[in-house]
């Protein structure tokens, strides 16, 4: 996805696509086993229409669409909607996926976990009422 000045992406971070890298994608962008899906994975625990990737005012988002598994970034599991920053990982299933945003310096992390406020993941939008 190009952001504003930017660019989006993911590689994959294991199994038989090791490696391949995803850029450039126009968004929205759909993860799952379903036809219509940009990027289908294979493996249990990937639901039919299992995530999407949105942009949001220039930002890479992802949102988990009701799959049975979750959709986990840096290991936790969404409950609202997660923006993306370059570094964080992506989990689809067994699916693990490194997501990189180049060229936003105001995407880059702006704090550690371990400074993160309860129940806040870093990048991601707390639980509760919104828009996605």
């Amino acid at each position: 996805m190009n952001t504003t000045n930017g660019t989006w992406g993911l590689t994959v971070l294991d199994g038989a696509h090791e490696g391949r890298v995803l850029a450039g994608r126009p968004l929205p962008f759909l993860i799952g086993r379903g036809r219509g899906c940009h990027l289908r994975p294979a493996g249990d625990g990937v639901g039919t229409l299992h995530c999407v990737v949105e942009d949001r005012e220039g930002r890479p988002v992802v949102r988990d669409l009701g799959s049975a598994g979750g959709t986990f970034v840096n290991g936790e599991r969404l409950t609202g909607a997660c923006h993306l920053i370059d570094g964080d990982e992506l989990r689809v299933g067994p699916l693990r996926l490194l997501v990189t945003v180049e060229g936003r310096p105001d995407l880059a992390p702006e704090y550690d976990a371990d400074d993160a406020p309860a129940g806040l993941i870093p990048g991601c939008a707390p639980p509760g009422p919104g828009p996605f």
